[in-house]
């Protein structure tokens, strides 16, 4: 079942993909026009992003972080969410559709990233670069720290490539498999990941090795004891599950890449901050006046992540970077990923 899912993903992103470059009209079936997919393409101060006009979400974010684009002073209170003007009307991300929808405007650059001045911050507002996030105990906690886990990279790599978005995955009830995914608005407009993802690739300037890794999670409250290792995940899986392909100009299968996580441990047990390993006060709040908390509102219950990547282990294409134990990500990688984190 595993590897059949695996052969439908690749086959719908091989019609995508046939799709998205096939749009010359010079022939007969597309005589008056090419109808799509369109994705838009953005290219912002801080990051690129590519938006899906059918789902109302990125389709993937890129961000590049050093430790000299990072700095500045920017203030994230002098910026408001804003629909972005490059859409068309039809197929834009409303204001309004997260009106006491229960989720938060979750960011794929974070506004963090953006500090190098307020015009730069501005635009990691704009809803091209947003999708619906559970609140409490994920954008506003975990995904949170994820964000400042991979600002923190740039201590030990002098450049960090990282490309956020979100997923769709499948849901086995039964013996079956099932995409079910809730979708806020009135009417019904922009769709709620069941997952995100992070994929990074990180290096030194003076070293011929780079750092690749990828991470999702669920789109879910996560509890902040929870190990980052457990959404660790081949970049492959990623790569098939969101029908992308990260970082292809460099070659994920020689001895120049070095897992993230291991290559990340020294520094990581270095850096450590004696901070408490959980939050009482959340990372980022959004308005009460305008966005309530509703826990009912939520995905309801989706099987851990980490469960769910298990059945494609055995798939032949990952067996060598699922063939070493958790156990080799050392002492660093039980800790809780709150535990990198300061107090705002």
């Amino acid at each position: 079942m595993a590897k059949l899912l695996l052969v439908i993903i690749a086959s719908i992103t091989a019609c995508s993909a046939a799709l998205a470059q096939g749009d010359n009209t010079d022939n007969e079936f597309l005589k008056y026009g090419y109808p799509g997919p369109e994705s838009d393409f953005l290219l912002r101060s801080r990051y690129a992003a590519s938006y899906n006009r059918a789902l109302r979400n990125p389709n993937w974010v890129a961000e590049h972080l050093t430790r000299d684009n990072l700095n500045g002073t920017a203030d994230r209170s002098n910026a408001d969410f804003k629909e972005d003007p490059a859409i068309p009307v039809a197929f834009r991300a409303l204001l309004k559709d997260y009106y006491r929808s229960g989720f938060d405007r979750g960011h794929m650059c974070p506004a963090a990233d953006a500090k190098k001045d307020l015009d730069s911050m501005k635009e990691t507002f704009i809803l091209t670069n947003i999708a619906p996030q559970v609140g409490a105990g994920f954008n506003r906690n975990y995904w949170a720290y994820l964000e400042k886990f991979v600002r923190d990279l740039t201590a030990t790599f002098d450049d960090v490539y990282c490309i956020s978005g979100p997923l769709y995955l499948p849901t086995k009830e039964g013996d079956k498999w099932f995409v079910k995914y809730q979708v806020i608005g009135d009417p019904p407009n922009v769709a709620v990941p069941t997952h995100f993802f992070k994929a990074i690739l990180a290096k030194n300037s003076a070293d011929a090795t780079f750092a690749l890794g990828a991470f999702a999670l669920p789109n879910e409250a996560i509890d902040n004891s929870t190990p980052l290792t457990e959404f660790d995940i081949p970049i492959e899986s990623v790569e098939k599950a969101a029908g992308l392909s990260f970082f292809n100009k460099v070659d994920h299968n020689t001895e120049t890449i070095v897992p993230l996580c291991t290559a990340t441990t020294s520094a990581a047990t270095a850096a450590v901050l004696s901070g408490p390993a959980s939050w009482a006060a959340p990372l980022v709040s959004e308005p009460p006046s305008s966005f309530e908390s509703d826990p009912d509102a939520a995905l309801g219950l989706l099987p851990a992540l980490k469960s769910d990547w298990m059945r494609l282990r055995s798939d032949a294409a990952f067996d060598v970077a699922w063939s070493k134990p958790l156990t080799i990500f050392e002492v660093a990688w039980s800790k809780p990923l709150a535990t990198f984190d300061v107090a705002p």
